[in-house]
């Protein structure tokens, strides 16, 4: 999905924020701006004990500190930089699948506060109809098809294929063989691959998803006689 204008728009204004930000950052720890910083907060400094008890005046300010504060400042425009470059990206590419948007979501969860919320619903409704006006329906819209628009789906659309049913208590039930034949078709990848990514991404945070996490099943053979 490519970005329209308004879309760019409101990423540049993201993009412009975080600049002015890491601007006003390296400007600040600039040797000039850093220098005359440290010399006012010295300006009444002392380290003679008698004007310290006499006069109310403060010791100098450890160094140690304010490097320690610098060096988180500048960790911080470096941070300011990075995001700039995803949302560069992002606002040159859009995104091709809505497996690519919730990838950048789970990567960059500061994107929702970056874009703002309304935003990523727009990516993300956009997404979904372009992939329903590629005749194949999203696990979500079978569910509501079927009355069952509350049910909690695995949000990765190579699994879509493998919604198999609804639990008596209201949770999706999904086939692992055909989770792993969905990866490995929308990804490329061998079987063994498949499995370990969806092992370690999706299995792995179920447990954590509530009581109405989807539940993924593993198909038994028929025992023949």
């Amino acid at each position: 999905m490519e970005l329209n204008n308004y879309q760019k728009a409101r990423i540049k204004e993201a993009i412009d924020a975080l600049s002015n930000r890491y601007a006003a950052i390296t400007d600040f720890f600039s040797p000039s701006v850093w220098d005359a910083y440290i010399a006012e907060l010295n300006k009444d400094a002392t380290t003679d004990d008698v004007q310290l008890l006499s006069n109310g005046k403060r010791p100098p300010v450890s160094m140690e500190q304010l490097n320690l504060q610098k060096e988180a400042g500048l960790k911080i425009a470096d941070e300011c930089q990075r995001k700039v470059k995803i949302l560069e990206g992002i606002s040159y590419k859009g995104f091709k699948t809505l497996d690519d948007y919730y990838d950048a979501l789970q990567k960059n969860p500061w994107l929702a506060s970056a874009c703002g919320n309304d935003l990523l619903a727009e990516f993300e409704s956009g997404l979904k109809s372009e992939k329903q006006e590629g005749n194949e329906p999203t696990a979500e819209q079978v569910l509501i098809d079927n009355g069952y628009e509350d049910v909690v789906i695995l949000k990765n659309e190579s699994y879509d294929s493998a919604l198999i049913g609804v639990s008596t208590d209201n949770r999706a039930i999904y086939s692992y063989a055909k989770m792993v034949e969905g990866h490995m078709k929308k990804n490329d990848c061998s079987e063994q691959d498949a499995a370990e990514w969806i092992d370690w991404n999706t299995l792995r945070a179920l447990p954590y998803a509530g009581a109405g996490a989807p539940i993924v099943m593993h198909e038994l053979d028929m025992i023949k006689e």
